[in-house]
């Protein structure tokens, strides 16, 4: 099923480090940042249908009877922001003109295309924050709380599209070479920890790490997959 040459599309240098949702009253872009917010498509049938052919080839191997939709449908915004997302009731996931820049194999496309799938998944019904207990419910500021929820939650996904991809005969290490190489572009130590606090994602180098345990646990899921093959 896989296509021997990955297309990637090329237009602009990325913009924008980050794959948090950014919904809002934004307009079609921040003149301070110069990020476009955008949502209008990248119009190229090769591309869209190349990127869904691949989702779809992955859902074959989800957990389809939690997911609220398994027919997934793939939308490419032209944007230059780098962003994944995806609506756990519907059937959309996008992917970001901008985030198909950084990918340089058909592998780790695939692996954020089922973190996503992940999401349809794992949180169906788990769309409203909780504290787990007493104690962050007294003591952890809600704006604190609600960012570790956010961020358990994407932990969870990253995971779920590792062992995905591999089932369905990709290179999972590709996920986790994907954070690596965006950990280049982040800040370490303090300022780091600092602003990883409020924020709905763990920065780059904490998913590489989380996603190296998986596998140190786990096994190679990759090898596995391989041996299933065989």
């Amino acid at each position: 099923m896989k296509s021997k040459r990955f297309l990637i599309v090329f237009l602009f240098p990325f913009l924008f480090l980050s794959c948090a949702t950014l919904w809002g009253d934004r307009g079609a872009s921040d003149r301070r940042s110069g990020v476009d917010y955008s949502h209008e498509p990248l119009r190229n049938p090769a591309v869209s249908a190349y990127v869904n052919q691949i989702a779809r080839h992955l859902v074959q191997y989800a957990d389809r009877e939690k997911m609220a939709n398994p027919k997934v449908e793939v939308f490419i915004p032209k944007t230059s922001r780098i962003q994944g997302t995806s609506t756990i009731e519907g059937s959309s996931i996008e992917i970001t003109r901008g985030m198909l820049n950084i990918l340089t194999n058909e592998a780790g496309l695939a692996c954020l295309l089922g973190h996503e799938i992940g999401h349809k998944v794992l949180h169906r019904n788990k769309q409203k924050y909780k504290p787990r207990n007493k104690l962050e419910e007294i003591f952890l500021p809600e704006e604190i709380a609600r960012a570790k929820w956010n961020q358990r939650r994407e932990g969870e996904a990253d995971e779920y599209g590792a062992i995905l991809c591999s089932k369905a005969g990709y290179d999972a290490y590709a996920f986790l070479n994907y954070f690596e190489r965006l950990s280049q572009f982040q800040e370490g130590g303090l300022v780091a920890a600092l602003e990883e606090l409020p924020s709905t994602h763990k920065d780059f180098r904490s998913r590489a790490k989380a996603l190296r345990r998986l596998f140190i646990i786990v096994g190679d899921p990759s090898e596995e997959s391989r041996s299933a093959e065989a």
